[in-house]
């Protein structure tokens, strides 16, 4: 009698789906293995729906070879070291969002502070709104009370209605001089 294999039956949050391509040092093994011209389309095709959020096909095979291999250490039984590739995975995740939060914010110092000086304190404060609706569309939890608040730290006297021009010491980068 064949032995049945239970198979995957997860639900996964999107950020559950990406998988970083390198460790803490910056460094990753590339493999190469060949599929049925079957299988190049399955992925395409499901690469092109765009109901992942996978920006390659091979950010898509990582997902899928990486959690393939925790489903496949779980049912053989053997012990690797998946539950340090997985506290990296979270480590690179955090400092990934982390590097995405700090560009999002650098850039919109520059377009605010680009509108500011050219005077037009109504176009910096419909950029600004658009990023505190976009903030509040994200979902509950760290991140998004961290935009939020870096919103209204940063460019909160924007949002308060005043029509007086804004000094651009608001949106100045904090240097090493500068005091917290």
């Amino acid at each position: 009698m064949a032995k049945t294999i239970p198979m995957i039956a997860a639900t996964f949050h999107p950020e559950d789906l990406i998988i970083p391509a390198r460790d803490s040092k910056g460094q990753s093994e590339r493999i190469w293995f060949k599929v049925s011209p079957d299988l190049e389309r399955v992925l395409s095709v499901i690469h092109s729906s765009k109901k992942f959020p996978f920006k390659t096909i091979g950010d898509q095979v990582r997902c899928y070879v990486h959690h393939g291999a925790k489903w496949a250490e779980k049912h053989a039984g053997v012990e690797t070291v998946m539950q340090r590739s997985e506290m990296m995975i979270a480590i690179l995740k955090t400092e990934d969002e982390q590097q995405r939060f700090q560009d999002v914010f650098d850039s919109a110092r520059k377009v605010v502070n680009t509108f500011v000086s050219s005077g037009d304190n109504a176009e910096a404060r419909r950029v600004v709104s658009d990023l505190k609706t976009l903030a509040q569309k994200m979902p509950p939890g760290y991140w998004r009370t961290k935009y939020l608040k870096a919103i209204t730290d940063t460019f909160g006297h924007l949002l308060d209605g005043k029509q007086h021009a804004v000094s651009l010491r608001h949106f100045a980068k904090a240097g090493p001089d500068d005091e917290e």
